[in-house]
């Protein structure tokens, strides 16, 4: 586990049966695959306050899971419901030629996976309460392949890849994400402080293991302490 990852949680996680991270120094940017949704991001179990195309504010954090397979007991045994099983997301960040949205701290993101695509666009985060604090805007699209080819229309350009399996828990107004990554495993709360903190709680954490950083932060995280370059976080596809 990448050491520069702050937060010990008391009972939950490790990496059993997630990929390892392979390394495409040849391929570092790349449109993601093809994928047709299902579902309107309204629709969606994993985002249930969401309404197609209006302005949200997400409160979320990350926690570091230390034992995969004990985290849905522990949800059990607190009430949280699954709503979306264990599946495979692509995300892919864009952005124009001159990093407009990198400079002032927004992004632009295709998420592919079974049960949909969605386009998101969030405005620059901010900490609050422990919490990070974003504003967004999120649609769902037919074709995550004819999106990536309009934003290609439109001058933008891959920024960033990264892959994850995800599973969706609730409990109350809570989203409680079970993410399993190519540098670990986290958790991930959703929703109104009062209830993460509850639930952080409750699952034998602290605040002062909350992660406010990105994915795109911890790997820049996890690759510079190995002295590597920045590359896309995505899985081995050999297992």
């Amino acid at each position: 586990m990448p050491a520069e990852v702050k937060g010990e949680p008391v009972s939950i996680g490790n990496r059993s049966g997630v990929a390892t991270a392979r390394a495409r120094f040849d391929a570092p940017h790349y449109d993601p695959p093809v994928a047709t949704s299902r579902r309107s991001v309204s629709d969606r179990p994993d985002r249930p306050r969401v309404t197609t195309g209006m302005k949200k504010t997400e409160i979320e954090v990350k926690l570091r899971v230390e034992d995969r397979e004990a985290v849905p007991a522990r949800l059990a045994t607190i009430g949280a419901a699954l709503v979306q099983a264990r599946e495979i997301e692509d995300n892919q960040l864009y952005d124009f030629p001159d990093f407009a949205l990198k400079t002032k701290g927004a992004m632009l993101r295709v998420r592919i996976q079974p049960s949909g695509s969605t386009l998101t666009y969030k405005e620059a985060p901010r900490v609050e309460g422990g919490a990070k604090v974003r504003d967004e805007i999120e649609v769902a699209v037919t074709s995550g392949e004819t999106t990536a080819t309009i934003l290609a229309k439109l001058g933008m350009r891959p920024l960033f890849r990264y892959q994850k399996y995800r599973a969706v828990y609730r409990y109350s107004d809570l989203l409680i994400t079970i993410d399993e990554t190519p540098i670990g495993i986290f958790l991930e709360l959703e929703g109104p402080k009062l209830l993460i903190d509850e639930v952080a709680g409750k699952l034998g954490y602290r605040s002062t293991d909350y992660i406010v950083k990105s994915y795109l932060e911890l790997y820049r995280d996890h690759l510079r302490v190995r002295g590597q370059p920045l590359r896309d976080m995505v899985f081995d596809e050999k297992g």
